[in-house]
């Protein structure tokens, strides 16, 4: 550094620690040279934003958090809003950290009830659950990290297969060819392991609340998984343990209705026998939101599953039975046998 850089440095960094009034008196009683004084009074004059040479305000802005509890997120570990891949410092495992909102003063309260909901499912040891490691809260965000899922989420998978049949090749989906029967029994397994990881919760007194397609995983040997359970909690909701059995059976209606409505033309494909596309036919019927024909619980959907998958059509709903006894026996003896003439 020059002798003339040397002074202006030391000008201005003693007359920026003075009260503003002071500076410039200070500046013109210690340097002689015109030129360099002007310069430095310039510098003075500048005003620097507020958050200069300042260290990001993590507490206000969890964007820019790279560190969560003991995890450290990848430099390329950004898996959509609110997910990040991480390692862990020490033993360098890998997990996946969701990041939950917090907007009020309940939140604490919240927290606990989600930190009681993901110990409990951790003790049912259900192999489809994807168990909670860690969780704390940072900013106005409450985090957990899970165990990480080497594949993706149905919501990517369907958006894979609805590329594939609009003519896109695309080898990222974790599932056999849309329509086919190997794709077929894939689903009914995958959805038949999620609502059984449903009823087990249920009869433990756990409900889910937030199932969406970006719940249920599945990884690169088409083994499916469930997360989120306690997340509802955070957000500030209550459902019944219907509403999860419901959320379950309209992802189920999306699924199957691109593979089964329409069967596959490419002759390569081997597509399910009769029976059993009638039988899927039939399920998706059942399951369709407009016929206002949900499932009671997880059991029963949960059987009619594991019916369809081998070949046999769904179980009549209840309505269905009534009516079948209804029209078989007539007025008079289908009250006994709780039918329309019962409710009269």
């Amino acid at each position: 550094m020059t002798a003339n850089g040397q002074q202006r440095r030391e000008l201005f960094l003693t007359a920026a620690d003075l009260p503003p009034a002071e500076r410039e008196a200070f500046v013109r009683r210690n340097c002689e040279d015109d030129a360099l004084c002007a310069e430095v009074l310039e510098l003075l004059a500048l005003e620097p934003p507020e958050t200069f040479l300042s260290p990001p305000d993590l507490a206000n802005d969890v964007r820019l958090c790279s560190v969560f509890g003991p995890y450290v997120v990848e430099a390329r570990g950004d898996l959509g809003p609110g997910r990040h891949l991480a390692r862990h410092a020490t033993r360098g495992t890998r997990a996946e950290i969701e990041l939950v909102p917090l907007n009020d003063d309940e939140s604490d309260d919240r927290i606990h009830a989600f930190v009681r909901t993901a110990h409990r499912m951790n003790e049912l040891r259900q192999p489809a659950h994807v168990p909670v490691l860690e969780h704390g809260r940072v900013a106005n965000a409450f985090w957990f990290a899970r165990n990480r899922v080497a594949g993706h989420d149905l919501a990517t998978e369907l958006d894979h297969h609805a590329r594939s049949a609009a003519g896109q090749t695309d080898r990222a989906a974790l599932l056999p060819h849309a329509g086919s029967r190997a794709w077929l029994h894939a689903v009914l397994d995958a959805f038949g392991t999620v609502v059984a990881l449903l009823h087990t919760a249920h009869v433990a007194g756990i409900a889910h609340g937030d199932l969406t397609s970006l719940r249920i995983l599945l990884d690169d040997r088409g083994q499916c998984y469930v997360t989120g359970f306690g997340v509802a909690s955070v957000l500030g909701r209550t459902a019944p343990p219907a509403d999860d059995v419901a959320a379950a059976g309209a992802l189920l209606f999306t699924t199957l209705l691109g593979g089964v409505a329409d069967p596959p033309t490419n002759p390569h494909v081997h597509a399910p026998p009769a029976h059993e596309r009638a039988a899927a036919l039939a399920l998706v019927r059942r399951l369709d939101p407009a016929a206002r024909r949900p499932y009671d619980d997880a059991a029963s959907l949960l059987a009619d599953l594991r019916r369809v998958r081998g070949g046999q059509a769904p179980a009549a709903h209840r309505w269905s039975e009534r009516l079948r006894s209804w029209f078989r026996t007539g007025p008079s003896r289908a009250a006994d046998h709780g039918g329309p003439s019962a409710h009269r």
